[in-house]
C-alpha cells in the first residue's frame, strides 16, 4: 500500500464522510453490543457508524485519524481482539502477499468470529479461469488495484479455515458519483480449532 497516497488524499478530504452502503449492511447483520475491528478504516467513517450503532468499533490504518478509537499502524499485523472483523475496499488496495498477512494475521486472534468483506471484483475485466489481477489504477502509479473473482477469493478464505456464510458478486453495491463498479460481497465464519 503506498502510505503517502492515502495520506495525502485523506489530507485533501476528498473520501466520503457518511458511512458506506457497506456498513450498513454489515450493521443489519451483527448484533448490536458486537466488537469489531475496521481492517484499513481509511478516514474512519465507517468505524465512527458502529460506534453510533452500539457496536464497539475500533478502526486499524496507516493513516488512521486521531482519536480513541482508531490506531495507526499496519492492519496486516493486526492483534487486536473482535468478534467482527470489517474490510472494506481494502482488500483491492494490497497486494496478494499482503492479503495473506492479514488472513495469517487474523487466524491468530479471530477464535470463532466474522469476517466481512467488500471490494472490487475483476469480473468482466479479465478472463474468468484467472480469477485474479493487478495493475495501476488509471489515476496513476500510486493507486494500486489488486481484483479477485468471487470464487478467487472465496477459495482463498476457505483455505485458511472460513466457511462462507453469504457472498455476492453484482454492480449496484457501492455506486459512487458515475462509477458502478462489480463488487464482491463476502461475510465469513472462522471455525477455530
Amino acid at each position: 500500500m503506498n502510505q503517502k497516497y492515502w495520506k495525502d488524499f485523506y489530507s485533501k478530504q476528498k473520501a466520503p464522510e457518511t458511512h458506506s452502503g457497506f456498513a450498513a449492511f454489515i450493521c443489519d447483520n451483527i448484533k448490536e453490543g458486537s466488537t469489531l475491528v475496521d481492517l484499513g478504516c481509511g478516514n474512519g467513517r465507517d468505524t465512527k457508524y458502529f460506534n453510533s450503532k452500539g457496536i464497539l468499533a475500533m478502526g486499524i490504518d496507516l493513516v488512521a485519524p486521531e482519536g480513541d478509537n482508531f490506531i495507526s499502524g499496519d492492519f496486516t499485523q493486526c492483534s487486536q481482539t473482535a468478534n467482527v472483523y470489517y474490510s472494506r475496499f481494502t482488500v483491492h488496495a494490497i497486494n496478494e502477499d499482503a492479503l495473506d498477512s492479514m488472513l495469517d494475521a487474523l487466524t491468530k486472534v479471530i477464535g470463532d468470529g466474522i469476517l466481512c468483506i467488500e471490494t472490487r471484483s475483476a469480473k468482466g475485466l479479465i478472463e474468468e479461469d484467472h480469477g485474479l489481477m493487478n495493475f495501476t489504477s488509471p489515476i496513476g502509479g500510486a493507486h494500486f488495484r489488486m481484483l479477485y473473482n468471487l470464487e478467487y477469493l472465496t477459495t482463498k478464505l476457505e483455505s485458511y479455515g472460513f466457511i462462507i456464510e453469504y457472498s455476492c458478486e453484482d454492480t449496484g453495491l457501492a455506486v459512487y458519483k458515475e462509477e458502478d463498479p462489480m463488487i464482491v460481497r463476502i461475510i465469513a465464519k472462522h471455525e477455530s480449532k
